[in-house]
Protein backbone atom coordinates (compact mmCIF):
# COMPACT_ATOMS: atom_id res chain seq x y z
CA UNK A 1 0.00 0.00 0.00
CA UNK A 2 0.95 3.90 -0.68
CA UNK A 3 -0.17 6.96 0.65
CA UNK A 4 -2.28 8.61 -1.87
CA UNK A 5 -2.78 12.21 -1.37
CA UNK A 6 -6.54 12.61 -2.54
CA UNK A 7 -7.86 9.10 -1.76
CA UNK A 8 -5.88 8.15 1.45
CA UNK A 9 -4.29 4.57 1.43
CA UNK A 10 -4.62 2.90 -1.89
CA UNK A 11 -3.53 -0.77 -2.87
CA UNK A 12 -0.41 -1.78 -4.82
CA UNK A 13 -2.54 -3.14 -7.73
CA UNK A 14 -1.16 -2.22 -10.62
CA UNK A 15 -0.16 1.09 -12.78
CA UNK A 16 -3.12 3.41 -12.99
CA UNK A 17 -3.06 5.95 -15.70
CA UNK A 18 -2.33 8.84 -13.25
CA UNK A 19 1.11 6.98 -11.79
CA UNK A 20 2.11 6.51 -15.34
CA UNK A 21 1.09 9.83 -16.48
CA UNK A 22 3.57 11.16 -13.81
CA UNK A 23 6.47 8.49 -14.61
CA UNK A 24 6.08 9.61 -18.55
CA UNK A 25 6.31 13.20 -17.44
CA UNK A 26 9.75 12.56 -15.60
CA UNK A 27 11.08 9.96 -18.09
CA UNK A 28 10.99 12.91 -21.00
CA UNK A 29 12.08 15.81 -19.21
CA UNK A 30 15.08 13.50 -18.37
CA UNK A 31 15.21 12.55 -21.65
CA UNK A 32 14.83 15.96 -23.11
CA UNK A 33 17.56 17.30 -20.59
CA UNK A 34 20.08 14.28 -21.98
CA UNK A 35 19.58 15.07 -25.70
CA UNK A 36 19.45 19.06 -25.66
CA UNK A 37 23.05 18.37 -23.62
CA UNK A 38 24.12 15.59 -26.34
CA UNK A 39 23.34 17.90 -29.17
CA UNK A 40 24.27 21.20 -28.01
CA UNK A 41 27.76 21.06 -29.14
CA UNK A 42 26.63 19.88 -32.72
CA UNK A 43 24.04 22.63 -33.15
CA UNK A 44 26.81 25.18 -32.11
CA UNK A 45 28.72 24.20 -34.78
CA UNK A 46 26.03 24.15 -37.07
CA UNK A 47 25.27 27.85 -36.44
CA UNK A 48 26.03 28.81 -40.33
CA UNK A 49 23.00 26.36 -40.99
CA UNK A 50 19.80 28.41 -42.11
CA UNK A 51 17.27 25.26 -40.74
CA UNK A 52 14.46 27.01 -39.28
CA UNK A 53 15.52 24.62 -35.77
CA UNK A 54 18.81 25.84 -35.89
CA UNK A 55 17.86 29.57 -35.93
CA UNK A 56 15.11 29.08 -32.85
CA UNK A 57 17.56 27.77 -31.05
CA UNK A 58 20.00 30.12 -31.22
CA UNK A 59 17.73 32.68 -30.65
CA UNK A 60 16.48 30.75 -27.53
CA UNK A 61 19.91 30.42 -26.18
CA UNK A 62 20.58 34.25 -27.00
CA UNK A 63 17.19 34.93 -24.66
CA UNK A 64 18.48 32.62 -21.81
CA UNK A 65 21.54 34.02 -21.66
CA UNK A 66 19.98 37.74 -21.62
CA UNK A 67 17.21 37.61 -19.65
CA UNK A 68 19.57 35.40 -16.79
CA UNK A 69 17.37 32.35 -16.94
CA UNK A 70 20.07 29.85 -15.66
CA UNK A 71 20.82 32.21 -12.14
CA UNK A 72 16.27 32.97 -11.59
CA UNK A 73 15.78 28.72 -11.86
CA UNK A 74 18.69 28.32 -9.64
CA UNK A 75 17.00 30.71 -7.03
CA UNK A 76 13.44 29.00 -7.76
CA UNK A 77 14.44 25.89 -7.25
CA UNK A 78 15.98 26.79 -3.99
CA UNK A 79 13.61 29.13 -2.76
CA UNK A 80 10.48 26.16 -3.14
CA UNK A 81 12.67 23.93 -1.53
CA UNK A 82 12.55 25.89 1.01
CA UNK A 83 9.18 26.78 1.06
CA UNK A 84 7.98 23.23 0.61
CA UNK A 85 10.03 21.98 3.79
CA UNK A 86 7.79 24.58 6.21
CA UNK A 87 5.19 22.73 7.30
CA UNK A 88 7.03 19.48 7.94
CA UNK A 89 9.97 21.31 9.63
CA UNK A 90 7.83 22.95 11.94
CA UNK A 91 5.12 20.98 12.51
CA UNK A 92 2.33 23.47 10.85
CA UNK A 93 -0.26 22.58 8.47
CA UNK A 94 -0.90 25.65 5.69
CA UNK A 95 -4.73 26.08 4.39
CA UNK A 96 -5.97 24.29 1.50
CA UNK A 97 -5.28 26.92 -1.17
CA UNK A 98 -1.56 27.55 0.27
CA UNK A 99 -0.97 23.72 -0.12
CA UNK A 100 -2.79 23.49 -3.51
CA UNK A 101 -0.44 26.32 -4.90
CA UNK A 102 2.58 24.33 -3.42
CA UNK A 103 1.91 21.42 -5.00
CA UNK A 104 1.56 22.90 -8.41
CA UNK A 105 5.13 24.18 -7.89
CA UNK A 106 6.55 21.16 -5.58
CA UNK A 107 8.39 20.22 -9.03
CA UNK A 108 10.42 23.13 -8.47
CA UNK A 109 11.87 21.26 -5.21
CA UNK A 110 12.85 18.17 -7.29
CA UNK A 111 11.78 15.97 -4.22
CA UNK A 112 11.31 12.59 -5.16
CA UNK A 113 9.03 11.70 -2.52
CA UNK A 114 6.85 14.52 -2.96
CA UNK A 115 5.49 14.19 -6.69
CA UNK A 116 3.24 11.90 -5.66
CA UNK A 117 4.94 8.45 -7.33
CA UNK A 118 4.00 5.38 -5.32
CA UNK A 119 7.07 4.81 -3.68
CA UNK A 120 5.60 2.57 -1.34
CA UNK A 121 5.12 -0.15 -4.33
CA UNK A 122 8.51 0.76 -5.46
CA UNK A 123 10.42 -0.95 -2.64
CA UNK A 124 10.56 2.58 -1.02
CA UNK A 125 8.17 2.33 1.66
CA UNK A 126 10.46 2.19 4.82
CA UNK A 127 12.80 5.16 6.33
CA UNK A 128 15.77 2.84 5.48
CA UNK A 129 14.88 2.36 2.40
CA UNK A 130 13.81 5.86 1.30
CA UNK A 131 17.49 7.32 3.31
CA UNK A 132 19.34 4.39 1.16
CA UNK A 133 17.56 4.85 -2.34
CA UNK A 134 18.58 9.16 -1.87
CA UNK A 135 22.03 8.18 -0.66
CA UNK A 136 23.25 5.97 -4.01
CA UNK A 137 20.69 8.55 -6.30
CA UNK A 138 22.89 11.21 -6.86
CA UNK A 139 25.80 8.82 -6.77
CA UNK A 140 24.68 6.82 -9.52
CA UNK A 141 23.64 10.05 -11.80
CA UNK A 142 27.52 11.62 -11.28
CA UNK A 143 28.56 8.74 -13.08
CA UNK A 144 26.33 8.84 -15.43
CA UNK A 145 27.88 12.44 -16.23
CA UNK A 146 31.14 10.45 -17.56
CA UNK A 147 29.49 8.46 -20.54
CA UNK A 148 28.00 12.25 -21.43
CA UNK A 149 31.49 13.88 -21.36
CA UNK A 150 33.10 11.55 -23.01
CA UNK A 151 30.31 12.14 -26.30
CA UNK A 152 31.19 15.84 -26.45
CA UNK A 153 34.94 15.06 -26.40
CA UNK A 154 34.73 11.94 -28.65
CA UNK A 155 36.03 14.19 -31.48
CA UNK A 156 37.93 16.43 -30.23
CA UNK A 157 42.23 16.21 -30.40
CA UNK A 158 43.87 13.25 -28.62
CA UNK A 159 45.41 15.83 -26.61
CA UNK A 160 42.16 16.89 -25.31
CA UNK A 161 40.69 13.67 -24.29
CA UNK A 162 42.31 12.62 -21.12
CA UNK A 163 41.18 11.59 -17.73
CA UNK A 164 41.66 15.71 -16.69
CA UNK A 165 39.38 16.96 -19.44
CA UNK A 166 37.03 13.96 -19.19
CA UNK A 167 36.87 15.38 -15.38
CA UNK A 168 36.38 18.78 -16.02
CA UNK A 169 34.01 18.50 -18.90
CA UNK A 170 31.70 16.34 -16.29
CA UNK A 171 32.09 19.05 -13.95
CA UNK A 172 29.31 21.45 -14.72
CA UNK A 173 26.78 18.32 -14.86
CA UNK A 174 28.18 16.83 -11.84
CA UNK A 175 28.09 20.49 -9.75
CA UNK A 176 24.15 20.73 -10.95
CA UNK A 177 23.11 17.34 -9.70
CA UNK A 178 24.97 18.20 -5.93
CA UNK A 179 23.08 21.30 -5.98
CA UNK A 180 19.81 19.59 -6.29
CA UNK A 181 20.18 16.83 -4.28
CA UNK A 182 22.33 17.89 -1.47
CA UNK A 183 19.46 19.70 0.57
CA UNK A 184 16.96 17.07 0.10
CA UNK A 185 19.41 14.23 1.14
CA UNK A 186 20.61 15.84 4.04
CA UNK A 187 16.86 17.19 4.74
CA UNK A 188 15.83 12.87 4.67
CA UNK A 189 19.79 11.96 7.21
CA UNK A 190 18.87 14.35 9.78
CA UNK A 191 15.44 13.03 10.76
CA UNK A 192 16.62 10.06 11.03
CA UNK A 193 17.40 11.28 14.72
CA UNK A 194 14.04 12.53 15.78
CA UNK A 195 12.57 9.99 17.62
CA UNK A 196 9.25 10.53 19.81
CA UNK A 197 9.45 8.77 23.30
CA UNK A 198 5.91 7.68 24.73
CA UNK A 199 4.63 6.58 28.62
CA UNK A 200 5.26 3.04 28.07
CA UNK A 201 9.17 4.34 27.72
CA UNK A 202 9.16 3.13 23.68
CA UNK A 203 10.47 5.71 21.26
CA UNK A 204 9.35 5.50 17.83
CA UNK A 205 11.05 7.34 14.68
CA UNK A 206 9.20 10.21 13.78
CA UNK A 207 9.46 10.23 10.60
CA UNK A 208 8.65 6.14 10.05
CA UNK A 209 5.93 5.06 13.28
CA UNK A 210 6.84 1.60 11.84
CA UNK A 211 10.36 1.61 13.09
CA UNK A 212 11.02 1.66 16.51
CA UNK A 213 14.19 3.05 18.47
CA UNK A 214 14.52 1.95 21.05
CA UNK A 215 13.43 1.61 24.74
CA UNK A 216 14.04 4.46 27.26
CA UNK A 217 14.94 3.21 30.90
CA UNK A 218 16.23 4.62 33.94
CA UNK A 219 16.08 8.13 34.93
CA UNK A 220 19.05 8.98 33.64
CA UNK A 221 16.63 8.37 30.11
CA UNK A 222 19.43 6.30 27.94
CA UNK A 223 18.34 5.12 25.27
CA UNK A 224 18.89 1.32 24.30
CA UNK A 225 18.57 1.26 20.51
CA UNK A 226 16.77 -1.46 18.47
CA UNK A 227 19.04 -3.45 15.82
CA UNK A 228 17.01 -1.82 12.71
CA UNK A 229 17.25 1.90 13.94
CA UNK A 230 21.14 1.84 14.47
CA UNK A 231 21.44 0.45 10.87
CA UNK A 232 19.31 3.74 10.11
CA UNK A 233 21.43 5.76 11.80
CA UNK A 234 24.64 4.81 10.55
CA UNK A 235 23.36 5.48 6.87
CA UNK A 236 22.21 8.65 8.41
CA UNK A 237 25.68 9.31 9.80
CA UNK A 238 27.30 8.53 5.72
CA UNK A 239 24.40 10.81 4.35
CA UNK A 240 25.21 13.58 6.37
CA UNK A 241 28.96 13.39 6.29
CA UNK A 242 29.13 13.63 2.57
CA UNK A 243 26.26 15.58 1.75
CA UNK A 244 25.37 18.12 4.40
CA UNK A 245 29.50 18.40 5.36
CA UNK A 246 30.88 17.60 2.41
CA UNK A 247 28.97 19.26 -0.43
CA UNK A 248 29.53 22.84 0.70
CA UNK A 249 33.26 22.30 1.66
CA UNK A 250 33.41 20.82 -2.34
CA UNK A 251 32.40 24.22 -3.19
CA UNK A 252 33.85 26.44 -0.87
CA UNK A 253 37.15 24.42 -2.18
CA UNK A 254 36.60 24.19 -5.63
CA UNK A 255 36.35 27.63 -5.97
CA UNK A 256 39.23 28.70 -3.27
CA UNK A 257 41.13 26.82 -5.61
CA UNK A 258 40.48 29.17 -8.46
CA UNK A 259 39.94 32.44 -6.72
CA UNK A 260 42.39 34.56 -8.75
CA UNK A 261 40.65 33.43 -11.55
CA UNK A 262 36.85 34.22 -10.51
CA UNK A 263 38.31 37.18 -9.27
CA UNK A 264 39.45 38.46 -12.65
CA UNK A 265 42.73 38.77 -11.18
CA UNK A 266 44.35 35.96 -13.38
CA UNK A 267 43.25 34.59 -16.73
CA UNK A 268 41.06 31.79 -16.54
CA UNK A 269 41.52 28.33 -16.80
CA UNK A 270 39.67 24.90 -17.87
CA UNK A 271 39.46 24.57 -14.27
CA UNK A 272 38.16 27.85 -13.65
CA UNK A 273 35.27 28.14 -16.39
CA UNK A 274 34.33 24.70 -15.06
CA UNK A 275 33.16 26.29 -12.28
CA UNK A 276 30.86 28.94 -13.96
CA UNK A 277 27.58 26.91 -12.68
CA UNK A 278 28.49 28.22 -9.02
CA UNK A 279 29.73 31.58 -10.04
CA UNK A 280 28.54 32.87 -13.46
CA UNK A 281 25.42 34.83 -12.18
CA UNK A 282 27.84 36.59 -8.54
CA UNK A 283 29.85 39.80 -9.09
CA UNK A 284 33.66 38.57 -8.90
CA UNK A 285 33.98 40.69 -5.07
CA UNK A 286 31.03 37.54 -3.74
CA UNK A 287 32.06 34.74 -6.26
CA UNK A 288 31.86 32.33 -2.88
CA UNK A 289 28.34 33.52 -2.57
CA UNK A 290 26.72 29.83 -3.61
CA UNK A 291 28.48 28.59 -0.23
CA UNK A 292 26.85 30.98 1.54
CA UNK A 293 23.11 29.69 -0.44
CA UNK A 294 24.22 26.11 0.64
CA UNK A 295 24.55 27.14 4.41
CA UNK A 296 21.42 28.63 4.29
CA UNK A 297 19.35 25.73 2.58
CA UNK A 298 21.65 23.60 4.70
CA UNK A 299 20.04 25.20 8.01
CA UNK A 300 16.31 25.61 7.28
CA UNK A 301 15.79 21.74 5.38
CA UNK A 302 18.04 20.02 7.69
CA UNK A 303 19.75 21.86 11.07
CA UNK A 304 16.40 23.33 12.10
CA UNK A 305 15.38 20.05 11.96
CA UNK A 306 18.03 18.66 15.65
CA UNK A 307 15.82 21.46 17.72
CA UNK A 308 14.75 18.22 19.91
CA UNK A 309 18.68 17.11 20.16
CA UNK A 310 18.79 20.67 21.60
CA UNK A 311 15.96 19.93 24.34
CA UNK A 312 13.54 21.98 22.14
CA UNK A 313 10.29 20.92 21.05
CA UNK A 314 9.98 19.47 16.99
CA UNK A 315 7.87 22.20 15.50
CA UNK A 316 8.27 24.49 18.79
CA UNK A 317 8.04 28.02 19.10
CA UNK A 318 11.73 28.33 19.97
CA UNK A 319 12.64 26.36 16.91
CA UNK A 320 10.15 28.67 14.53
CA UNK A 321 11.48 32.03 16.20
CA UNK A 322 15.04 30.90 15.44
CA UNK A 323 14.23 30.65 12.16
CA UNK A 324 12.40 33.71 11.56
CA UNK A 325 15.42 35.43 13.34
CA UNK A 326 17.83 34.03 11.17
CA UNK A 327 15.50 34.15 7.78
CA UNK A 328 15.86 38.04 8.19
CA UNK A 329 19.51 37.86 9.00
CA UNK A 330 20.08 36.65 5.52
CA UNK A 331 17.24 38.98 3.74
CA UNK A 332 19.60 42.08 5.80
CA UNK A 333 23.12 40.25 4.46
CA UNK A 334 21.32 40.07 0.85
CA UNK A 335 20.54 43.76 0.69
CA UNK A 336 23.84 44.63 2.06
CA UNK A 337 26.04 42.80 -0.34
CA UNK A 338 23.54 42.69 -3.67
CA UNK A 339 26.08 39.61 -4.36
CA UNK A 340 24.27 39.07 -8.11
CA UNK A 341 25.85 41.31 -11.41
CA UNK A 342 22.33 41.50 -12.55
CA UNK A 343 19.38 44.01 -10.96
CA UNK A 344 17.05 41.36 -11.57
CA UNK A 345 18.46 38.74 -9.91
CA UNK A 346 19.07 40.61 -7.20
CA UNK A 347 15.79 41.87 -7.10
CA UNK A 348 14.32 38.12 -7.31
CA UNK A 349 16.92 37.13 -4.09
CA UNK A 350 15.17 39.53 -2.30
CA UNK A 351 11.81 38.97 -2.72
CA UNK A 352 12.44 35.45 -2.27
CA UNK A 353 14.11 36.08 1.12
CA UNK A 354 11.33 38.52 2.19
CA UNK A 355 8.97 35.27 1.07
CA UNK A 356 10.66 32.84 2.99
CA UNK A 357 10.58 35.27 5.78
CA UNK A 358 6.52 36.00 5.64
CA UNK A 359 5.82 32.03 5.15
CA UNK A 360 7.85 31.70 8.31
CA UNK A 361 5.53 34.30 10.04
CA UNK A 362 2.65 33.32 8.83
CA UNK A 363 3.36 29.52 10.51
CA UNK A 364 4.25 31.41 13.31
CA UNK A 365 0.39 32.96 13.07
CA UNK A 366 -1.08 29.53 12.72
CA UNK A 367 0.15 28.09 15.41
CA UNK A 368 -1.06 31.18 17.92
CA UNK A 369 -4.15 30.54 15.89
CA UNK A 370 -4.26 26.92 16.60
CA UNK A 371 -3.57 27.27 20.49
CA UNK A 372 -6.38 30.09 20.28
CA UNK A 373 -8.66 27.73 19.15
CA UNK A 374 -7.66 24.70 21.41
CA UNK A 375 -7.95 27.07 24.56
CA UNK A 376 -11.44 28.94 23.28
CA UNK A 377 -13.69 27.99 25.93
CA UNK A 378 -10.78 28.96 29.14
CA UNK A 379 -10.47 32.11 27.34
CA UNK A 380 -13.19 35.12 27.57
CA UNK A 381 -14.18 37.46 24.74
CA UNK A 382 -12.02 40.12 25.99
CA UNK A 383 -8.70 37.63 25.32
CA UNK A 384 -10.26 35.81 22.20
CA UNK A 385 -10.98 38.89 20.32
CA UNK A 386 -7.16 40.20 21.31
CA UNK A 387 -5.59 36.84 20.32
CA UNK A 388 -8.17 35.67 17.84
CA UNK A 389 -6.08 35.12 14.21
CA UNK A 390 -8.07 36.45 11.30
CA UNK A 391 -7.87 33.67 8.86
CA UNK A 392 -8.17 35.95 5.32
CA UNK A 393 -4.76 38.07 5.83
CA UNK A 394 -3.14 34.92 6.79
CA UNK A 395 -4.18 33.18 3.15
CA UNK A 396 -3.38 36.55 1.40
CA UNK A 397 0.08 36.73 2.86
CA UNK A 398 1.18 32.87 2.26
CA UNK A 399 -0.65 33.04 -1.07
CA UNK A 400 1.55 35.93 -1.87
CA UNK A 401 4.53 34.73 -0.55
CA UNK A 402 4.25 31.01 -2.83
CA UNK A 403 3.42 33.39 -5.84
CA UNK A 404 5.84 36.62 -5.97
CA UNK A 405 8.96 34.79 -7.16
CA UNK A 406 7.57 32.71 -9.83
CA UNK A 407 5.31 36.24 -10.92
CA UNK A 408 8.81 38.03 -10.63
CA UNK A 409 10.61 35.89 -12.60
CA UNK A 410 7.81 35.21 -15.39
CA UNK A 411 7.99 39.45 -15.63
CA UNK A 412 11.39 40.41 -15.86
CA UNK A 413 12.38 37.66 -18.44
CA UNK A 414 9.93 38.32 -20.68
CA UNK A 415 11.66 39.49 -24.36
CA UNK A 416 9.77 43.31 -24.74
CA UNK A 417 11.42 43.82 -21.01
CA UNK A 418 14.84 42.44 -22.49
CA UNK A 419 14.17 45.22 -25.20
CA UNK A 420 14.34 48.46 -22.82
CA UNK A 421 17.47 50.52 -21.65
CA UNK A 422 19.65 49.03 -18.68
CA UNK A 423 18.20 52.21 -16.65
CA UNK A 424 14.30 51.94 -17.24
CA UNK A 425 14.90 48.14 -16.65
CA UNK A 426 16.05 48.60 -13.44
CA UNK A 427 13.31 50.94 -12.46
CA UNK A 428 10.73 48.76 -13.85
CA UNK A 429 12.10 45.71 -12.07
CA UNK A 430 12.27 47.41 -8.92
CA UNK A 431 8.69 48.62 -9.08
CA UNK A 432 7.37 45.27 -10.13
CA UNK A 433 9.11 44.51 -6.76
CA UNK A 434 6.85 46.74 -5.12
CA UNK A 435 3.28 46.54 -6.88
CA UNK A 436 3.38 42.65 -7.72
CA UNK A 437 2.21 41.92 -3.88
CA UNK A 438 -0.50 44.62 -4.87
CA UNK A 439 -1.72 43.21 -7.71
CA UNK A 440 -2.17 39.66 -6.36
CA UNK A 441 -4.43 40.75 -3.33
CA UNK A 442 -7.68 41.94 -5.03
CA UNK A 443 -8.07 38.17 -6.91
CA UNK A 444 -7.68 36.65 -3.24
CA UNK A 445 -10.90 37.92 -2.20
CA UNK A 446 -13.46 35.23 -3.09
CA UNK A 447 -10.79 33.13 -1.13
CA UNK A 448 -10.41 34.84 2.15
CA UNK A 449 -13.96 35.52 2.05
CA UNK A 450 -14.00 31.44 1.84
CA UNK A 451 -11.69 30.92 4.48
CA UNK A 452 -13.20 33.57 6.99
CA UNK A 453 -16.28 31.20 6.47
CA UNK A 454 -14.31 27.92 7.58
CA UNK A 455 -12.18 27.74 10.53
CA UNK A 456 -8.22 26.12 9.41
CA UNK A 457 -6.76 23.61 9.79
CA UNK A 458 -5.58 23.12 13.62
CA UNK A 459 -2.33 21.96 14.31
CA UNK A 460 -1.94 19.51 17.04
CA UNK A 461 -0.39 20.52 20.70
CA UNK A 462 2.78 17.75 21.54
CA UNK A 463 2.18 16.99 25.39
CA UNK A 464 5.25 16.02 27.20
CA UNK A 465 3.31 12.54 27.90
CA UNK A 466 2.20 10.76 25.07
CA UNK A 467 0.44 7.81 24.64
CA UNK A 468 1.89 4.60 22.77
CA UNK A 469 0.65 5.23 19.12
CA UNK A 470 -2.35 3.35 17.41
CA UNK A 471 -1.34 -0.76 16.58
CA UNK A 472 -2.14 0.46 12.62
CA UNK A 473 0.25 2.66 13.01
CA UNK A 474 3.19 0.95 14.39
CA UNK A 475 2.59 -2.34 11.74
Amino acid sequence: MYLDGSSGCTLCTGLTAGMASKIGVIALVLTLLVFLRLCSTRLSRCAGCRTALTRLIARLSLLVAASGLAAKTKQLISFYQLATSVQSVFGVTFPREVRSVLSVFSFLSLNVFELGLPTGCMGLGSFHQRLMFMLFLPIALLFGTLPVAWWHLRKAHASKRGARALLLSAMPMGLKVLFVFFPLVSSLAVQAYDCETFDDGESWLRADFSLKCGLVSGDVQQMQRTREYEAVRATAFVCVLFYALGVPLLFLGLLMSCRKQLSRVAPPTPRSASLSFLCSEYRKRWFYWEVIESVKKLFFVSLIRLAPLLQSAQGGMTQLLVAIMCSLTMLVCQLSAAPYSRPSDNLLSVLSNAAHCLLLLGALTLKLGSLTDALDEQLSSQLQSIFAVPAGPVLVVLLCSTLVSVIFSLAVTNPLYLTLPYSLKQNLALTLAITVTITLTPTLGDAERGVARSQPAKVALHCTKRSRPPAAITR
